[in-house]
């Protein structure tokens, strides 16, 4: 899924009404609006159309008491508990899962080679980690709860010997996947110097 731009959804823990003001929508200016529960849980969410609010969140329909401070927020998806802004649930405790990790060249290789992951998350995914036997190579951006990214790895910086490529992948929450493995050798006439 993209980035949210032009909306502001909101989980909130324990508070059943927001009060909303400067949006810049004018149906929007110093209201009450309802949140809606999430099945049975203490989570309440609204979706605001509007890139920027400042909101209030309450636990009477027009009233003050249990008022949180003032709040503001631009698009996206955010979650409030505790007094904490987070853009993951707090409360994921679910891993991501990498599906797969292959590469567009195996055994001896030379030049780039395309390292392709996928993956799936119950509530979003981050990014997928690159390393080789063990020393970072770099990271490529997921998103959404379903994503398949390309990193391509220069060979060329790695000695001309066997290594084990592994892909890491983690969520908004920063839980980390299972990690995956494959072999490539190196091979290139004149490789960069190695620190």
């Amino acid at each position: 899924d993209p980035p949210i731009t032009d909306k502001i959804i909101l989980h909130v823990d324990g508070y059943v009404n927001a009060y909303v003001w400067g949006s810049g929508d004018p149906s929007l200016e110093k209201v009450h609006k309802t949140l809606t529960q999430e099945g049975s849980s203490s989570w309440y969410t609204i979706t605001l159309n509007v890139v920027k609010s400042n909101i209030i969140f309450t636990k009477k329909a027009n009233g003050w008491d249990g008022q949180t401070g003032d709040l503001s927020r631009e698009a996206g998806e955010w979650w409030y508990k505790d007094s904490k802004w987070t853009e993951y649930n707090p409360e994921d405790n679910e891993a991501p899962v990498l599906t797969e990790f292959i590469s567009d060249k195996t055994g001896t290789v030379s030049g780039n080679v395309t390292l392709t992951v996928s993956a799936t998350d119950n509530i979003g995914l981050s990014k997928a980690e690159f390393k080789a036997d063990g020393n970072t190579l770099g990271t490529a951006t997921m998103s959404g709860k379903s994503a398949t990214v390309d990193f391509i790895l220069d060979t060329e910086n790695l000695e001309n010997k066997a290594h084990t490529i592994t892909a890491t992948v983690y969520d908004t929450a920063g839980l980390a996947s299972n990690s995956e493995e494959l072999q490539i050798t190196p091979n290139n006439e004149n490789p960069a110097p190695i620190a």
